[in-house]
């Protein structure tokens, strides 16, 4: 099946969300404003039954003093990354994929739940069509920008960067309870399942992201992983300093993002086989991680 749904910004104070399933609404941008209809917002979609997000709308460089921001506002609540350009008082921000991941990596950091990026194909196609790696590695799911009329085949599902879309802004000039010109996103899936993904991140069946601080079965699998690739880890489970650096010494080899995070990329090269036995890895042997 698949889904609709709305997102606003402040410009379309007070539109209900009755009917829809979620309500997507603008809560910061840079790092001062908020939407003063987000709040309010959030009660009507309450009352509307529908599945409540925010999105914070990104500006170029202080991804991290954004990220402080954003998190001030929204705390708990999913949010979604909204990255294009945009020009106010005759200057222009142009946000790049350092910026996302400056933000993502500082929201996470304060316990802020983040696994959407908004960054449509002719946005990503003006910054030089870049590798979209680096936000991959961070389980980011992409949220791509279409107007076009709808389809479960439709443009708006092509992949870029390396990345296929999860959600699909295919018109920005729906009606929702009289007002004009609203964003409709389409989701293929079921309410349930995108409850899963804005708020746990990666596709379903997927390992989980890791990065130092860790514990637990998954850790393990990490550190058995390495191992075969010539690390000499204690399996114990805990993503200490040492699996740190084994996950760094790992990344440099495979030339693959060095920020010590186990995301898809990671993974990916992790569940290889050796291409040979393994050799000492830089990281040193110890019984303690």
């Amino acid at each position: 099946m698949t889904i609709f749904y709305p997102d606003v910004a402040s410009f379309q104070a007070g539109v209900s969300f009755s009917g829809v399933p979620i309500a997507m609404v603008k809560a910061t941008e840079g790092t001062n404003y908020t939407n003063p209809d987000y709040g309010p917002a959030k009660i009507r979609a309450q009352e509307a039954g529908a599945f409540f997000c925010a999105y914070h709308f990104l500006q170029a460089g202080n991804g991290a003093g954004q990220a402080d921001h954003a998190f001030s506002v929204v705390g708990s609540t999913p949010l979604m990354l909204d990255m294009e350009t945009e020009t106010l008082n005759g200057i222009t921000s142009r946000p790049s994929v350092a910026d996302a991941v400056n933000f993502v990596s500082r929201y996470r950091a304060q316990g802020g739940v983040i696994n959407l990026l908004y960054l449509p194909r002719w946005y990503w196609a003006s910054l030089g069509s870049p590798s979209l790696a680096p936000v991959i590695e961070l389980g980011l799911l992409l949220v791509s920008s279409n107007y076009t009329s709808y389809s479960d085949s439709g443009p708006g599902w092509e992949s870029y960067g390396g990345m296929v879309p999860v959600i699909w802004q295919y018109t920005d000039d729906a009606t929702l309870h009289g007002v004009n010109g609203v964003d409709f996103n389409a989701y293929r899936g079921n309410l349930a399942e995108f409850q899963s993904q804005v708020t746990a991140g990666a596709q379903p069946g997927g390992e989980p992201m890791l990065q130092e601080g860790d514990t637990g079965a998954p850790v393990k699998t990490l550190q058995e992983r390495l191992n075969a690739w010539g690390a000499t880890l204690v399996v114990d489970g805990d993503f200490g300093p040492l699996t740190l650096a084994a996950v760094e010494a790992f990344q440099t080899g495979h030339h693959l993002s060095v920020d010590g995070i186990v995301g898809p990329l990671t993974w990916a090269a992790l569940n290889q086989s050796p291409s040979q036995p393994p050799s000492p890895s830089p990281a040193p042997a110890s019984t303690a991680v």
